[in-house]
């Protein structure tokens, strides 16, 4: 085998495993060894190998955790931007155009916000027809609480009912001191168990058709007491009737009852006529508007007085036009 060589012919001499190629002439070049075909290949590097492939199992690894991390930015990204073009999509359009200079909102009034509202009960009916014509005549839905038992109780709820007004049993209850005056008939007592005041309040209840709640006539002894408080609120929970606690005693029991037994009830807010004067009377009517626009409604409970028909007789119409509505209690009680 002859290898050229621009001023030079190498000669070959074979040596071992190989080939020394020697040039004659002086040339200036560096000889080199020429491995023949024959030689055995390199034995393969099992550790470089093995660093090799963690190597790249290490670059695998970070890859998927690069992938991953992307995965959830994507995911974030798209979230927020459909809820930002659901956002803008939501967002009302002006109503006045590019041109056109916008109109000043109205400032909200009295008169455009919802009214505040009012119920008033009157108690102790059952007994005078002529007091009821009177509350009926009314310009606003008054309710009324008929007292159970008597000659005219059926009567006076019937009418009542027959003219929109809300009815309720004026329940009587026993007030502290044990005394039984002014109670009347189907009174709930001191010492009575339980059974004898669910019978006493069903046949009271029978003897006022049509009432959608109760409220306690005197009980300032009674509704002191969670135990008979709560059989009154078993037979109205049974009925789907509601409470209203009169408030003859700042220690009631009865809100307290009526929740445990998951029975509606509320609370009186102000006596009318506790002061049997017009000027009084009025001061009270004034009270219960100022409660009312204050807290969003108030409760007031008075009697059929001609005193306090009168004043009603005179205010109501007037509340309307002070953003005040007067509803039947049935609307008031939580």
């Amino acid at each position: 085998m002859l290898l050229e060589h621009k001023q030079c012919r190498l000669s070959i001499t074979g040596r071992g495993m190989g080939f020394r190629l020697t040039c004659p002439v002086p040339c200036n070049k560096i000889g080199y060894m020429a491995r023949t075909k024959n030689r055995k290949p390199a034995r393969p590097n099992k550790h470089r190998e093995t660093k090799s492939n963690r190597a790249g199992e290490r670059r695998l690894l970070r890859t998927v955790v690069v992938l991953m991390v992307l995965a959830v930015v994507i995911s974030l990204l798209v979230t927020r931007t459909g809820r930002l073009l659901k956002y803008i999509r939501d967002v009302p359009a002006p109503r006045h155009s590019a041109t056109e200079p916008p109109t000043p909102e109205k400032a909200p009034s009295q008169t455009d916000a919802r009214p505040v509202r009012v119920a008033i009960v009157i108690d102790d009916l059952g007994t005078d027809p002529k007091a009821l014509n009177a509350i009926l005549e009314l310009d606003a839905p008054v309710s009324v609480a008929v007292l159970p038992q008597l000659p005219r109780s059926a009567e006076t709820a019937s009418r009542a009912l027959s003219a929109g007004r809300d009815v309720l049993l004026h329940l009587p209850m026993q007030p502290r001191g044990g005394s039984d005056r002014g109670l009347g008939p189907g009174a709930i007592k001191e010492g009575m168990d339980g059974d004898a005041i669910r019978d006493t309040l069903a046949k009271d209840l029978s003897t006022v058709p049509g009432a959608v709640g109760v409220n306690n006539h005197m009980g300032s002894a009674v509704t002191e007491e969670m135990v008979p408080m709560e059989a009154v609120m078993d037979v109205l929970g049974r009925r789907g009737l509601f409470f209203l606690d009169s408030k003859t005693s700042s220690s009631s029991e009865a809100v307290a009852a009526a929740r445990e037994k998951g029975v509606r009830v509320s609370a009186r807010d102000v006596f009318l006529d506790n002061v049997d004067d017009p000027a009084a009377i009025k001061g009270q009517f004034e009270r219960m508007v100022e409660l009312a626009k204050r807290n969003g409604d108030a409760i007031a409970i008075g009697h059929p007085r001609p005193a306090t028909l009168s004043v009603l007789k005179k205010e109501l119409p007037a509340l309307a036009a002070r953003g005040v509505k007067v509803v039947g209690i049935s609307k008031l009680v939580r």
